[in-house]
């Protein structure tokens, strides 16, 4: 990740150096990078397709199929779909909202994001990240994560997994949301 450290303050007449220039075309860049040189992540993934398999009372990860953008490459849409993984050490901002269709109403949900899980449950669960809801006498609804920060180093992944006791739940893009993004937002 590139740093960079302003130059001393000129004085009047001071002849502006060629150092001092790259100070500011090196600001310029950090504050504007689109690429993980600058540790920049930025990923917002989405399902475009109902995720089936999903059992109830099962912690299940929710798999994405399209990034809208993916800044440093973090997620693949054909391995490892439900993970993001961390190119550039830091702070990041999760967010999420899965929109779930299934038979019949009056059912609990709950959601979490996750840090280096194992298994289909909820080993690794980053603090705060906890959503539940009780629906009424709908067959969908939609879950939305708190928004959390969370420190990874390069090579740690996060993902969103469910949990709900519906008969037959099934994430749907098409009654609603089912997307996450992440964000780099500050050295680690």
């Amino acid at each position: 990740m590139a740093t960079w450290t302003a130059g001393t303050a000129l004085g009047t007449g001071a002849l502006i150096s060629q150092a001092w220039v790259q100070n500011v075309v090196n600001a310029q860049k950090f504050l504007a990078a689109n690429d993980a040189t600058y540790g920049k992540d930025l990923c917002q993934m989405r399902r475009t397709t109902s995720q089936t398999g999903m059992a109830s009372a099962t912690w299940t990860a929710i798999g994405f199929t399209v990034n809208d953008f993916d800044v440093a490459n973090g997620h693949n849409t054909s391995t490892n779909t439900t993970r993001y993984t961390a190119v550039a050490p830091g702070k990041y901002r999760l967010t999420a909202a899965i929109t779930l269709s299934f038979t019949s109403g009056s059912v609990s949900i709950n959601g979490l994001f996750r840090l280096n899980g194992s298994g289909l449950n909820n080993t690794g669960a980053i603090d705060g990240s906890w959503a539940s809801m009780k629906t009424g006498t709908t067959t969908q609804a939609t879950l939305v994560l708190p928004t959390t920060y969370v420190s990874l180093a390069a090579g740690h992944w996060v993902d969103v997994v469910i949990f709900t006791d519906a008969s037959a739940p099934v994430p749907d893009p098409t009654a609603g949301a089912v997307q996450m993004a992440v964000e780099w937002v500050g050295a680690p």
